[in-house]
Formats: C-alpha cells, sequence, structure tokens
C-alpha cells in the first residue's frame, strides 16, 4: 500500500492486524515520505516517484487503485507515466471523492485522468458498495 502527497512512500507496514485506522493516519503523516516541496498534491510527482521505485511492483497479475481528487495543484499530471503502470497492470481504477460535476474544474485533472483509467465517482458508502459489486466477477 503506498501513500502521496508530492510523493509516494510505500505505507503497508503501518497497517498492521488489528490497528486502529485514526493511529494509521497519524503515523503515515508522520514517518512516511511524503512531501518534498510545499505540501499540496503533486499527482503527477506521486507517480513519477512511485514509477521509479516501486514500478516494477505492478505487473500482469497486479490491480492499481487510486483515491483521490486528481487535483494537481496546476502542476504536471504525469500522464505518460501513470499511462504506462495502467499499462502493466491487470486492472486500474480510480476512486474520485469529489461529485463528478467538479471534475475538470480548477486545478482538477480528473478528466484528464479518466481518459487513462475508469474513475468513479465514490463519496459515500452506498457509492463504494456499488463500485465494488460492479467489478467483482459474478
Amino acid at each position: 500500500m503506498f501513500a502521496f502527497v508530492e510523493r509516494a512512500d510505500e505505507v503497508t507496514h503501518l497497517f498492521a492486524p488489528g490497528a486502529e485506522l485514526g493511529g494509521v493516519m497519524q503515523r503515515v503523516l508522520r514517518e512516511a515520505s511524503l512531501v518534498s516541496f510545499d505540501g499540496h498534491s503533486d499527482y503527477g510527482g506521486s507517480f513519477g516517484t512511485f514509477a521509479e521505485q516501486w514500478g516494477d511492483a505492478v505487473g500482469p497479475r497486479t490491480s492499481l487503485l487510486v483515491l483521490g481528487d486528481g487535483r494537481t495543484n496546476y502542476r504536471d499530471p504525469n500522464l505518460a507515466v501513470l499511462k504506462r503502470l495502467v499499462g502493466q497492470a491487470r486492472h486500474a481504477h480510480w476512486l474520485n471523492p469529489e461529485p463528478r460535476t467538479h471534475w475538470g474544474s480548477g486545478d482538477s485533472a480528473a478528466l484528464r485522468y479518466a481518459d487513462v483509467l475508469p474513475m468513479h465517482e465514490c463519496r459515500t458508502a452506498a457509492q463504494l458498495a456499488a463500485v465494488v459489486e460492479a467489478l467483482l466477477p459474478v
């Protein structure tokens, strides 16, 4: 499992069985190397860091799941790297917590990312359940 803000870092070891989610999230923010400049989200930089350090972990048996709003703070969305990762993975999906009507507004690159992989509005438990149900084999 990986987390990102401006860069990506592996956080799998923080999610021990039975760990309280609130405590885990505090540890992620405190211990993971996620910020390199100003602490504003940089999806392109995060995809680049991930591809450089862990890109070989994505393969034909891998599912790539991105969780985030796709707001780049007007930085390079690094679509080429994301396309490469999506091409390496067996499955790839993006769960976006923003309303679909906001995708592409302001600094949102959500529509550009949605051209690379399926993007699902996922703001509620019901929407999450619908996405999971649609993705699971029958």
